[in-house]
């Protein structure tokens, strides 16, 4: 993994971050006219726009390149956009069918995982997607969080960034059914609280239908297969065999994952992160 600035006059706002099949860039609106200078921006793929009033919006550019197709969104730079994020295949192969998958999977998550304002008027674009086109596009993305968040320190979703989190990890705990867990890792208490339910007969078999037959993922945290970033790095926790959690979420991600699964199992709990 290696990360790449380009530079003007000192300014180093645009950077560039790859591995060996995938790219991410983050830039200021300010910049947006040096990536005239960047190869990679003539390329197909994803983009999120941010604005500085906790707006998103997610698009796709296939067909042209991303430049041209974020320059489109005149109405959406009214919009107080300060920064663009943008990725995609270094080898340039992004299918109409994957763009459509992977934007509604982002406006998707977006709106299940932070309190962010989506200027998406839709949910996204719906294309027929053959089994291995879908896998490919979700291993992308999966590369894609794995590049921003462990080398360019961003969470997508986590809508706290900016504020000053009140709470200090020493004070992570979840109350339920008269117990409570506690732990310094939202993370290990995420695993904590499903390993607790699974080891409850009230909640065992109907906490296993959630997971899906396939690897666990940001969006189906409970999967039958493990998932592993091209990194190499797990994004997975196995509680036992066959079953696996996802645990790749922000500290928001996890928090709002608990409450989903205790939700699903009408269970009522008390969280407070």
């Amino acid at each position: 993994m290696r990360s790449i600035s380009i530079a003007e006059s000192g300014n180093d706002s645009i950077s560039v971050y790859e591995n060996a099949a995938n790219f991410v860039t983050l830039l200021n609106y300010e910049d947006f006219a040096k990536l005239n200078k960047l190869k990679l921006a003539k390329q197909p793929g994803i983009y999120i726009l941010i604005g500085n009033n906790k707006t998103r919006y997610v698009g796709q550019a296939v067909g042209q390149s991303l430049k041209m197709r974020i320059l489109q969104h005149k109405e959406i730079w009214m919009e107080n956009i300060t920064k663009v994020i943008f990725f995609g295949r270094k080898n340039e192969e992004f299918s109409k069918d994957q763009a459509d998958l992977l934007e509604a999977n982002l406006i998707s998550l977006y709106k299940e995982n932070s309190s962010f304002i989506i200027l998406n008027k839709t949910n996204g674009n719906s294309s027929p997607i053959g089994l291995n086109a879908q896998l490919s596009a979700e291993e992308f993305l999966d590369s894609v969080f794995d590049i921003l968040y462990n080398v360019a320190n961003i969470d997508l979703f986590d809508d706290s960034q900016e504020v000053i989190d009140e709470i200090s990890d020493k004070d992570l705990f979840v109350n339920f059914d008269g117990k409570q867990l506690v732990d310094s890792s939202a993370r290990n208490l995420q695993v904590k609280f499903i390993e607790s339910l699974l080891s409850n007969e009230k909640y065992n078999t109907k906490l296993r239908n959630l997971a899906v037959i396939d690897k666990a993922t940001a969006k189906n945290n409970l999967g039958t297969k493990e998932n592993v970033f091209p990194s190499g790095q797990l994004a997975t926790k196995q509680l036992e065999p066959n079953l696996y959690l996802y645990v790749n979420l922000s500290k928001k991600g996890t928090s709002t994952a608990i409450k989903k699964i205790a939700n699903w199992l009408d269970l009522a709990i008390q969280i407070n992160f």
